[in-house]
């Protein structure tokens, strides 16, 4: 065989190599980023693309009543619409009782806000910025009187969630007439 035929064959094997690799490569890494747009779109709850901490506004709830229904002191527009909107908090960090400083909680919520339909999106949120320093003061008032056996095991965590609940639904409910549905846990961190 002639050298150039040789050079030849070597050079369509390794256009084959390369088009092999690039394929191996290209397929995957397209399959990930259509992935994670997919998620971007279809996930519900994420931060907004600003990276501002407000969330896009709750779906409502299957079954759930509207809070004019399961709260009758609940203040209601004039029309009965109650705005859902999904609130984080900013996160917490707590040295936690009787460990001398040794042991701390890292948390972070988000709590589903019902409010009186008071306006655009923008206005719910502007109210729910004017409670955060009281919010935010509460919860860290609550988590450093918590020992770390008061927050093992789920049951814990989930009484823990009803109890920030009913301290913050009343600042809430005092200031707009709205009431906190529930509350999530962003991050929960024992050290």
């Amino acid at each position: 065989m002639s050298d150039e035929k040789k050079e030849a064959a070597a050079g369509a094997a390794a256009k084959k190599k390369t088009k092999g690799l690039v394929g191996k490569l290209v397929v995957p890494l397209g399959l990930v980023v259509a992935g994670v747009a997919a998620a971007q779109f279809l996930l519900p709850g994420k931060a907004g693309a600003h990276g501002d901490g407000h969330e896009a506004a709750a779906p409502p709830e299957h079954g759930a009543p509207p809070a004019s229904e399961s709260d009758p002191h609940a203040k209601t527009s004039p029309t009965g619409a109650v705005k859902k909107i999904t609130y984080l908090l900013p996160n917490v960090l707590v040295n936690l009782a009787n460990t001398g400083a040794k042991r701390f909680l890292k948390m972070s919520i988000a709590l589903d806000c019902e409010l009186p339909d008071v306006g655009s999106d923008d206005e719910a949120r502007a109210k729910l910025d004017a409670l955060k320093s009281q919010f935010h003061d509460r919860v860290i008032e609550m988590l450093s009187a918590r020992t770390i056996e008061s927050l093992e095991g789920r049951e814990s965590k989930v009484a823990l969630k009803n109890d920030i609940l009913e301290e913050l639904d009343p600042i809430l409910k005092a200031a707009t007439g709205g009431r906190l549905a529930k509350l999530y846990y962003q991050e929960f961190v024992i050290q």
